[in-house]
């Protein structure tokens, strides 16, 4: 190679503009030329990812979902942010210099003119992204169980554009500054593996939780909060922690106006039901061996905490028992800074309709009786107990879940569904009257309220251009061949389901980043890592 360029004598004329000999001006202008090459070969690897694609671009539909209701409008974004929203009852007639691609498969048009995008989603529902509070990437340390790249991917196609990832199951956990530094070296390198945005919650367990300097040096590195257990979390490195613990947790906490997120459930030996000689193939058999008292005894310690208001917030993660609803509503009433999710596998499931050894379904707390979930809907959407609703992806190797022997008490409890949030929400919701406007709030703008994700949430001016397109009449059957699951492990709890709400198109700061026309996300990956200032 190095034999076919030019000799040294041919390098003179460099000194016109170069003040050094002809060797060294030789080998800066070579490797200026292999570094502008690169530049333009791989874009996404040396431009920065604050950059967007297309300069300009608009988006239109008949239905917009916008904190003001949902409209027809024409959405302006520049430079990756929202920069006009304008009620258009029709969809704007562009000018004669424009040109039209064909229709895609997709029943899109996308026009350009002059560095400039117009797209034309009439007949669809343009939506603020999603944005899932709780997500478990496993990475580092466990990345056979999903891995930052298989699982914000599916986050994509699904729609959801900011993921917030938990402080265990990954090696380590992320309980400090080394194991959080440790963390984002993982997911940052190589680069071009995030397709959405990723946040951070840290961990409280009983060994940072007395020591202010830990839990402060975490907090100032960038998490949006911390995240404890009050029942074993299934992992070595992650202990339980009380409710002592999280009283000691409480000055750091209000020193940041930090969130906590809790996993509610309280388990005592007087509560504890063996599962000795029952079928452990049975669901009712895991589903009794955590009793609802757990999660009872938990939120109501947490209740008694967040009504000292010495914590900024308490968040109540996956909320599965329905009888505590009326004392978290209560509490919010009296002025408690508290707030509560459930998630898509309590709103779409009920105990009675898992098979025996479905293993796939076991998740804690756990999924409970139909009369249940009935009422969990209400308080989403009439009682307002619970405030927003997150995936708890909790992926881990087919193996772990004991599959083939279907034994729900080795099995693992988790359940994979990150990429069927949108869908599973909507077809259950919608039975329920839930409106487009509900809809946002409660899987986009109230989580980034809570995570303090200032530019997130909501299709508003000055806000990241995250938008998600979907149709709210398609229906699909999940894992078959037009509708693959993009997960790690791609067998899911919900497979040969038919949902409502087909996902067209998925935007990230103005990037097109999924299309279903394409059948999958768009290269380069463009995410970026969120840290809280």
């Amino acid at each position: 190679m190095f034999g076919l360029l030019p000799p040294i004598s041919y390098w003179g004329w460099t000194r016109y503009f170069l003040p050094f000999d002809e060797t060294t001006n030789a080998i800066i202008v070579m490797t200026l030329a292999i570094c502008l090459g690169l530049l333009q070969s791989h874009p996404d690897v040396f431009l920065p990812p604050t950059l967007p694609m297309e300069h300009k671009i608009e988006l239109y539909s008949d239905r917009v979902v916008t904190p003001d209701g949902v409209i027809p409008a024409l959405v302006t974004v520049y430079h990756g942010r929202i920069q006009r929203i304008a009620r258009m009852e029709k969809k704007p007639v562009r000018p004669k210099t424009t040109t039209t691609t064909d229709d895609d498969a997709d029943g899109k048009k996308k026009l350009v003119d002059q560095g400039e995008t117009f797209y034309d989603f009439t007949g669809k529902v343009i939506m603020p992204g999603l944005v899932d509070l709780h997500v478990h990437l496993n990475e580092p340390g466990r990345t056979e169980w999903e891995g930052v790249q298989s699982g914000t991917r599916s986050a994509a196609v699904g729609g959801v554009t900011m993921v917030v990832d938990m402080p265990l199951n990954s090696i380590p956990s992320t309980v400090d500054v080394k194991s959080f530094e440790a963390k984002l070296k993982s997911i940052r390198k190589p680069r071009g593996r995030m397709f959405v945005d990723v946040a951070f919650w840290g961990g409280l367990v009983p060994q940072n939780a007395h020591n202010a300097s830990i839990l402060e040096d975490l907090l100032a590195h960038g998490v949006v909060g911390l995240k404890a257990f009050m029942s074993p979390a299934g992992t070595e490195d992650f202990d339980q922690s009380s409710v002592k613990d999280i009283k000691a947790a409480a000055a750091s906490l209000s020193k940041f106006n930090a969130p906590l997120m809790v996993h509610a459930e309280l388990p005592s030996e007087n509560d504890v039901v063996s599962t000795n000689g029952k079928d452990p193939r049975k669901y009712s058999t895991y589903m009794n061996s955590r009793p609802r008292k757990w999660e009872k005894d938990a939120i109501k310690e947490l209740i008694d905490v967040a009504k000292t208001n010495k914590i900024p917030h308490i968040h109540i993660a996956h909320v599965s028992d329905a009888d505590t609803l009326s004392a978290i509503k209560s509490a919010k009433d009296g002025g408690a800074k508290l707030t509560a999710e459930t998630c898509p596998h309590y709103l779409y499931f009920n105990a009675e309709s898992i098979p025996d050894g479905s293993t796939l379904h076991k998740c804690a707390p756990p999924i409970r009786e139909e009369e249940n979930r009935q009422r969990l809907w209400d308080g989403l959407l009439k009682d307002e107990a619970l405030d927003m609703i997150s995936s708890d992806h909790s992926p881990s190797p087919l193996d772990l879940k004991h599959v083939d022997s279907g034994d729900f008490i080795k099995a693992w409890g988790g359940i994979s569904g990150l990429q069927l949030s949108l869908p599973l929400t909507w077809t259950k919701g919608k039975e329920r009257g839930m409106t487009l406007s509900q809809f946002a709030e409660l899987w986009s703008t109230t989580p980034a309220r809570i995570a303090g994700l200032g530019s997130k949430g909501s299709i508003s001016t000055g806000k990241d251009a995250d938008f998600v397109v979907f149709d709210p009449d398609g229906t699909f059957v999940v894992n078959d061949e037009m509708n693959p699951i993009f997960h790690k492990h791609n067998k899911t709890a919900y497979d040969g389901q038919k949902l409502r709400g087909v996902i067209h198109a998925t935007f990230l700061r103005g990037r097109e980043i999924y299309a279903k026309d394409v059948k999958g996300v768009r290269w380069p990956a463009w995410g970026q890592v969120h840290l809280k200032k």
